[in-house]
């Protein structure tokens, strides 16, 4: 049985094509597309058990433009990246040409709530995303109340009985050790780092205010370099699911980096000068469909040398 999968920085690009050709489907390989990606500076990965999708954020000013159809045609309308990137991935997710179980992102996308409340993901699919260190969050749900005013306007907003932390005062803190693990094995050997991790609530403004209140409940995970980095995440993954799976989904951000550094080295994915979003989305797709051919004929050769 054949199984779909996009070994690319823009493979959900290649998904949005597929509604008028059947260019995804007929791009295959014994791999397996376990998770979808959206990485600015990295890309989708090309391992032996696991593919990802990821869209690059390093794109022209053009790509900021969506097509819309109205009574006169169609027309151009503004959207930002995170917002093409949201659209792509549900369209890709639900498009059923890939089997998929995270979607990956760094902080330029984990930091905007829009974006993750956007993501509309299937059951048995969540997002794991990179927060920068000033992500807040409430350790516990807090009790909300309305006091009662003797002047004035009633209040709009409840008290909260605790306030939100940052998640570096969680990293900083004591009473949450951190743990050694050996989170996968390498090219190198077994990574091995301390990680951290908790589940808390998420932290979402109401409207435009600085008014904070508590959000879904989510997973907070953080991972320890050796040279003391520390690296925040967030998940929306169900509290039953065992922590091995999160140090899993920490590491499918090397093979993503991997693959671009692939795709711009050798196959010229900057290598562009096109003034029109449909000119640049072409680019990145023959460049898509030439890094998967290579890759499995890596693997043709691997197999080969292996008899």
């Amino acid at each position: 049985m054949k199984r779909v999968c996009l070994i690319a920085g823009l493979a959900v690009t290649l998904a949005g094509c597929a509604n008028n050709n059947e260019t995804a489907k007929s791009i295959s390989t014994p791999q397996t597309l376990q998770n979808l990606s959206v990485a600015p500076n990295t890309t989708a990965p090309a391992t032996s058990d696991q593919t990802s999708a990821s869209t690059e954020q390093t794109t022209n000013d053009s790509s900021n433009a969506s097509d819309t159809q109205t009574e006169s045609g169609t027309e151009k309308t503004f959207s930002t990246k995170n917002e093409i990137a949201v659209r792509l991935l549900n369209q890709a997710v639900h498009s059923g040409l890939f089997q998929v179980r995270w979607v990956g992102c760094d902080a330029a996308y984990g930091n905007d709530h829009a974006f993750l409340d956007g993501l509309k993901l299937p059951e048995g699919v969540w997002y794991f995303a990179a927060t920068n260190a000033k992500e807040q969050v409430f350790p516990e749900y807090p009790q909300m109340s309305y006091p009662e005013t003797k002047r004035g306007r009633p209040r709009k907003h409840p008290i909260l009985s605790t306030k939100p932390v940052s998640v570096r005062e969680i990293a900083e803190d004591s009473s949450v050790p951190w743990e050694s693990v050996v989170l996968a094995e390498g090219a190198k050997g077994p990574i091995v780092a301390e990680r951290k991790y908790m589940r808390c609530y998420s932290c979402r403004k109401d409207g435009n205010r600085s008014y904070v209140k508590p959000g879904p409940e989510i997973w907070l995970y953080l991972r320890k370099y050796a040279d003391g980095e520390i690296k925040y995440f967030v998940s929306n993954a169900p509290g039953s699911l065992a922590v091995q799976e999160l140090d899993r989904a920490a590491t499918l951000r090397w093979p993503i980096e991997q693959c671009f550094e692939e795709c711009k080295s050798n196959l010229g994915m900057g290598h562009y000068e096109c003034r029109s979003y449909q000119g640049w989305k072409r680019h990145m797709l023959f460049v898509m469909i030439a890094h998967l051919f290579t890759i499995y004929i890596r693997e043709i050769f691997k197999k080969k040398k292996l008899h």
